[in-house]
């Protein structure tokens, strides 16, 4: 029963209340121990929702554990905020991929690599074709694109084949940099990202669920070396 419960609110409350209760700090880990629970006996005979235990929980263990625990209200608002559940799941993942481009001793940032990409993908490009590969607007393609010629990665000159527009290209340390990241980099990132995602199914907010929690439990940069190990 505990488990049925509980599967609507996958993430840091399950985690906190399994820890718990191997822990063995608190046993109100299902609903007839809640039910039985002497803060809820006190003439309460109702029939307790996934909500309300979710709520008890929380209150259970922010005042007999000592613990503050603020309820993920972006999680629990569902398809309501999909926009920020979405940028914060990107957040952590860009984060953790930059602790990985920090251990591989690359010294760019995890968004400037898509610009990296796009170009050795598909050429030189003008800021406007940047802007469109990478799915960004103008001004941000074009502080990201200056950034990486201050780094030496870009450069910027007259198209081949219209002197009147200015186009982007890789360096021969840009093109330097993309070789080893394709070689040494990408592939362990993709590969972790690979590995946090392969079990997800489901509804979508189940999988978000999962994403987030997969995270929590092994950043991306542990799965990698975890990979890694296992190579022969």
């Amino acid at each position: 029963m505990a488990g049925d419960i509980l599967r609507g609110h996958e993430g840091l409350l399950a985690q906190l209340i399994r820890k718990a209760a191997v822990d063995g700090i608190v046993s109100v880990v299902s609903e007839d121990e809640i039910m039985a629970d002497r803060h809820l006996r006190r003439g309460r005979h109702r029939a307790i929702d996934g909500n309300s235990i979710r709520t008890y929980i929380i209150r259970y263990i922010n005042r007999d554990m000592g613990l503050s625990v603020v309820e993920d209200v972006v999680k629990s608002l569902g398809y309501l905020c999909l926009g920020s559940r979405f940028r914060r799941i990107g957040e952590r993942l860009q984060a953790d991929t930059q602790q990985m481009i920090e251990e591989f001793g690359v010294g760019i940032q995890a968004a400037q690599y898509p610009f990296l990409g796009a170009i050795d993908r598909l050429g030189p490009l003008t800021i406007g074709e940047l802007a469109q590969a990478v799915g960004i607007t103008q001004p941000g393609a074009t502080r990201t694109a200056s950034q990486l010629m201050e780094l030496g990665f870009l450069s910027m000159q007259p198209s081949v084949e219209d002197q009147r527009r200015r186009v982007v290209s890789l360096t021969p340390e840009g093109q330097e940099l993309v070789e080893y990241s394709k070689q040494q980099v990408w592939p362990r990132i993709a590969a972790a990202v690979a590995d946090l995602c392969k079990d997800l199914d489901g509804p979508l907010l189940a999988q978000l669920a999962a994403m987030e929690d997969g995270l929590a439990e092994a950043p991306l940069i542990r799965r990698a070396r975890a990979a890694q190990e296992k190579t022969p």
